[in-house]
């Protein structure tokens, strides 16, 4: 289900956790019309939606988690291979130990997407998901909160002191910040505060003129030219 909706309502959804889900092979009519973070959660030893692949016992084929995963890491045109975590993490309270493995596709995606899989070694159709699993799918979930739409490099100025100050405004609150200067080679990085802004000082300007990118984590980026006197 929550595939199906990221499929039909893309730039609705940010991001979606699925525990031993599965998108279809006949979902050739998935076209979604903005990138979306994935994140998939299965355990390699689920009897009812096997981690591998198969068929549902209502009908319907469906690909493996690794498959899935790497449907949407395209969709959402992220570079391959995936990342392979080297650590293991322990998320299941019914296993003993670290066993879960994270499978990322984060590099050259869509503004505003990714695709992640969580492989349970030994897990079942529900795992026993604990605190740390908790936590780490809400912080995922939070982190990708995805674009308000309105982000604006609302204001850029030059002092005479060779001081640039560059606003940016309407963010969403927290996210991640880059701000570039294409003709210095200067940047800065940053987190909007609470009310999704970030107020931007740099210092030694030379005169002349040239253009600032603003990107924000989400995805979202905006450009205006200044000149310093």
């Amino acid at each position: 289900m929550a595939y199906r909706m990221a499929c039909e309502y893309a730039k609705s959804v940010s991001a979606l956790v699925s525990i031993a889900g599965a998108t279809f092979f006949h979902d050739e009519d998935c076209l979604p019309d903005a990138p979306v973070h994935v994140l998939q959660i299965h355990g390699t030893w689920d009897e009812n939606v096997s981690y591998k692949g198969g068929e549902l016992w209502c009908g319907g084929l469906f690909p493996s988690a690794e498959q899935t995963v790497e449907k949407w890491a395209s969709y959402n045109s992220c570079r391959m291979p995936p990342e392979v975590l080297v650590d293991l993490f322990d998320l299941d309270s019914s296993l003993e130990g670290p066993e879960t493995r994270i499978t990322r596709y984060a590099e050259e995606c869509r503004g505003g997407g990714s695709a992640e899989l969580w492989s349970i070694e030994h897990g079942k159709h529900t795992p026993d998901l604990n605190d740390q699993a908790r936590t780490l799918i809400v912080e995922h979930l939070l982190s990708r909160s995805g674009c308000s739409g309105q982000e604006t490099l609302k204001k850029i100025k030059c002092t005479a002191n060779g001081k640039l100050i560059t606003r940016l405004r309407r963010g969403m609150p927290l996210d991640s910040y880059s701000l570039e200067l294409t003709d210095e080679g200067w940047a800065a990085s940053g987190q909007l505060n609470r009310r999704g802004h970030a107020k931007i000082k740099l210092t030694g300007m030379q005169p002349g003129q040239g253009t600032a990118v603003a990107s924000w984590g989400c995805g979202a980026k905006a450009r205006r030219s200044y000149r310093c006197p």
